[in-house]
Protein backbone atom coordinates (compact mmCIF):
# COMPACT_ATOMS: atom_id res chain seq x y z
CA UNK A 1 0.00 0.00 0.00
CA UNK A 2 1.04 3.39 -0.88
CA UNK A 3 1.90 5.85 2.14
CA UNK A 4 3.16 9.09 0.27
CA UNK A 5 1.22 11.75 1.11
CA UNK A 6 -1.70 11.70 -2.08
CA UNK A 7 -2.15 8.29 -1.54
CA UNK A 8 -3.49 9.60 2.55
CA UNK A 9 -5.44 12.22 1.08
CA UNK A 10 -7.15 9.86 -1.45
CA UNK A 11 -7.82 7.28 1.05
CA UNK A 12 -9.45 10.26 3.20
CA UNK A 13 -11.33 11.59 0.37
CA UNK A 14 -12.41 7.73 -0.45
CA UNK A 15 -13.97 7.31 2.47
CA UNK A 16 -15.66 10.39 2.94
CA UNK A 17 -17.27 9.75 -0.47
CA UNK A 18 -18.39 6.41 0.74
CA UNK A 19 -20.24 8.38 3.51
CA UNK A 20 -22.17 10.39 1.73
CA UNK A 21 -25.19 8.10 1.11
CA UNK A 22 -25.06 7.60 4.42
CA UNK A 23 -25.97 10.90 5.19
CA UNK A 24 -28.14 11.42 2.38
CA UNK A 25 -26.47 13.49 0.20
CA UNK A 26 -25.07 12.77 -3.76
CA UNK A 27 -21.37 12.81 -4.18
CA UNK A 28 -22.51 14.59 -7.81
CA UNK A 29 -23.90 17.46 -6.12
CA UNK A 30 -20.75 17.90 -4.24
CA UNK A 31 -17.42 19.51 -4.78
CA UNK A 32 -14.54 18.60 -2.30
CA UNK A 33 -13.04 21.74 -0.94
CA UNK A 34 -10.71 21.05 1.46
CA UNK A 35 -9.28 18.11 2.72
CA UNK A 36 -7.39 18.68 6.13
CA UNK A 37 -5.07 16.13 8.40
CA UNK A 38 -6.10 16.67 11.77
CA UNK A 39 -2.69 17.15 13.54
CA UNK A 40 -3.70 19.15 16.83
CA UNK A 41 -6.40 19.47 19.16
CA UNK A 42 -8.57 16.93 21.08
CA UNK A 43 -7.94 13.61 19.51
CA UNK A 44 -5.25 14.43 17.03
CA UNK A 45 -4.22 11.59 15.15
CA UNK A 46 -2.10 11.55 11.50
CA UNK A 47 -5.30 8.89 10.97
CA UNK A 48 -7.95 11.71 11.53
CA UNK A 49 -9.40 13.73 8.16
CA UNK A 50 -11.71 16.15 7.68
CA UNK A 51 -13.00 16.50 4.41
CA UNK A 52 -15.12 19.76 3.31
CA UNK A 53 -17.73 19.48 0.25
CA UNK A 54 -19.43 22.18 -1.06
CA UNK A 55 -22.89 22.35 -3.07
CA UNK A 56 -22.01 22.25 -6.42
CA UNK A 57 -25.26 24.52 -7.64
CA UNK A 58 -23.53 27.64 -5.33
CA UNK A 59 -20.56 27.68 -7.37
CA UNK A 60 -20.17 29.08 -10.06
CA UNK A 61 -20.38 27.24 -13.46
CA UNK A 62 -17.64 29.16 -15.52
CA UNK A 63 -14.84 28.80 -12.40
CA UNK A 64 -15.49 32.49 -12.49
CA UNK A 65 -18.10 34.71 -10.15
CA UNK A 66 -19.65 34.79 -6.85
CA UNK A 67 -19.40 31.57 -4.87
CA UNK A 68 -22.85 31.21 -2.87
CA UNK A 69 -23.11 30.96 0.73
CA UNK A 70 -23.59 28.18 3.22
CA UNK A 71 -24.20 24.59 1.27
CA UNK A 72 -21.20 23.07 2.82
CA UNK A 73 -20.92 19.81 4.85
CA UNK A 74 -17.90 18.14 6.84
CA UNK A 75 -17.12 14.79 6.89
CA UNK A 76 -14.68 13.28 9.46
CA UNK A 77 -12.29 10.22 8.48
CA UNK A 78 -10.16 7.87 10.45
CA UNK A 79 -8.35 6.11 8.10
CA UNK A 80 -6.94 3.43 10.61
CA UNK A 81 -10.28 1.98 11.25
CA UNK A 82 -12.22 3.38 7.62
CA UNK A 83 -14.62 5.16 9.80
CA UNK A 84 -16.53 8.39 8.56
CA UNK A 85 -19.17 10.24 9.99
CA UNK A 86 -20.51 14.11 9.41
CA UNK A 87 -18.25 15.93 11.38
CA UNK A 88 -19.35 19.63 13.07
CA UNK A 89 -18.79 22.85 11.22
CA UNK A 90 -20.40 23.15 7.73
CA UNK A 91 -24.29 24.30 7.45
Amino acid sequence: MDVGPAAEAAEAMRLAIEALAGIGRRPDDLRIVLVENLLSGAGASPARWQVRFKARDLLPAAGVGKIGKGGELVVEVNTSTGEAHQGRGGD
